[in-house]
């Protein structure tokens, strides 16, 4: 029920930042708090009548007995929020939500550069074919994770990448028994073609989970992408997996030529019988541009998610980590992030001992150090680098001279990936080329949470 003190009080409601109509219902969205919330007429009518001239008692009064204590604890929750505010003190009646601390929520690996595949868009084609022995042994992969534990999460997670990281299985495999013992989930990301049984029985025995690369559910679909012939020895791949019982993944960069199989993918991925199906974004990084792969806008990703789960709802349970479930748990949570955690919740170790401050900003400038540099010491590069200190003022959202900090919709997209941003205009803090179209996506997803909450089952994201 109400607090009492509020009862007594007269409550002005912040005007929200956008108020947007959806049928007979508003969508209402607060960016400084952040909140968003969907209303009916009615309650919106009500809340218009919180002007701080007329006590809450008094409105509370207008309202018929059975609606009262469900409206009055409505607005105790709003006050608490800031949506509501003492009018005779003009502040927040308690604490709105505050920025959380940011330890390292994940580490990226590239174990190795070396690939059997030449994917058109591969976001690191430029670096792919360095010699092995100028690559890491597993024992320096193992030192800069024990060198980054004081600074990790309680639940971090280690991202195992490439290249192809199967051309170097015992290595991985050495990594992941460490990891496990220092209490990182692991995910292993594969194209599949060189996956066999060994490698299976010995993923199962470590409880690994592999994702397989697959970005279609018929060769002429994927092949078009990651090369002929690439398609039958993934899925080749992916049954050895499945046949020993590996908890596998399948992810599909989402891109124009393949979005409107979406439907078809999640079928393939249930009658393979493989644990999750996932769909990220196609970023312009890396071979992307030049490959001629249009990216699928991402309203358009989550319609065409819509359109599945309208039909096939029984599809959710191979979700939770796909850019529509991370984009829905943004939501639902609507916390005060200061950025995309680059360089702050992120780093990438890459195969020459190259620190970045995360997957997707491997470039030279963006250099932090290498664990094999004379010296180097992780947590004095991790707390005094110039370049983190630059890579973190400028992807914050909340920094004023960047421009997302003028965004409503700062906090549900802190920005974009900056990678891409800076990949695409050469500058970290610019607007991210697609912002509209992440405006007009996020903003649907709201109404989605709202009006479907059981399809937002909210696992770990992962790289």
């Amino acid at each position: 029920m109400l607090n009492r003190r509020d009862g007594d009080r007269l409550l002005r409601l912040v005007p929200p930042d956008r108020t947007e109509r959806r049928g007979g219902n508003w969508l209402l969205i607060w960016g400084d708090l952040p909140h968003w919330m969907v209303v009916d007429g009615e309650f919106r009518a009500f809340l218009a009548k919180c002007d701080g001239k007329t006590r809450t008692s008094e409105l509370l009064a207008t309202i018929g007995a059975a609606d009262r204590s469900a409206v009055a604890d409505e607005i105790t929750r709003l006050a608490r929020i800031g949506v509501l505010v003492d009018a005779e003190r003009d502040t927040f009646v308690a604490t709105a939500n505050r920025p959380t601390p940011t330890p390292i929520e994940n580490i990226s690996v590239n174990l190795t550069r070396r690939c059997n595949l030449r994917c058109s868009f591969c976001y690191y084609i430029d670096d792919l074919g360095e010699p092995a022995d100028a690559e890491l042994s597993a024992g320096e992969i193992v030192e800069l994770l024990k060198a980054a534990r004081p600074f990790l999460a309680k639940k971090p997670s280690l991202a195992l990448l490439g290249g192809e990281p199967l051309l170097c299985a015992d290595k991985l495999l050495e990594v992941c028994r460490y990891a496990a013992r220092a209490g990182f989930s692991m995910l292993i990301s594969t194209n599949g073609t060189v996956v066999t049984p060994e490698f299976a029985r010995r993923a199962r025995r470590q409880r690994l989970q592999v994702q397989v690369s697959l970005d279609g559910h018929t060769a002429k679909v994927h092949d078009a992408v990651r090369g002929k012939g690439s398609f039958a020895r993934s899925l080749a791949g992916i049954r050895t997996l499945v046949e020993h019982k590996v908890h596998t993944i399948l992810s599909m960069v989402c891109h124009a030529g393949n979005i409107a199989h979406l439907a078809d993918y999640y079928a393939f991925a249930v009658a393979e019988g493989v644990n999750e199906a996932r769909f990220i974004p196609l970023k312009r990084i890396g071979g992307a541009d030049a490959s001629g792969v249009q990216p699928a806008p991402l309203h358009e990703m989550v319609a065409a998610t819509v359109r599945m789960l309208e039909q096939h709802p029984e599809y959710i349970r191979l979700m939770g980590r796909d850019c529509f479930s991370i984009m829905g748990t943004t939501c639902r949570l609507a916390s005060r992030r200061v950025s995309c955690g680059t360089g702050l919740q992120t780093l990438l170790l890459d195969s020459d001992g190259e620190i970045y401050p995360c997957l997707n900003t491997n470039r030279g400038e963006f250099r932090v150090g290498n664990i094999r540099d004379a010296g180097f010491d992780f947590a004095s590069a991790w707390q005094n680098s110039p370049v983190l200190r630059k890579v973190r003022q400028g992807t914050s959202v909340e920094v004023v001279e960047n421009a997302c900090s003028r965004c409503h919709m700062r906090h549900w997209c802190l920005g974009g990936c900056h990678g891409e941003t800076h990949a695409v205009t050469g500058e970290l803090s610019a607007p991210a080329h697609n912002c509209a179209d992440q405006r007009r996506a996020l903003t649907e997803m709201m109404r989605l949470v709202s009006e479907h909450p059981e399809w937002i089952i909210g696992l770990q994201a992962v790289c």
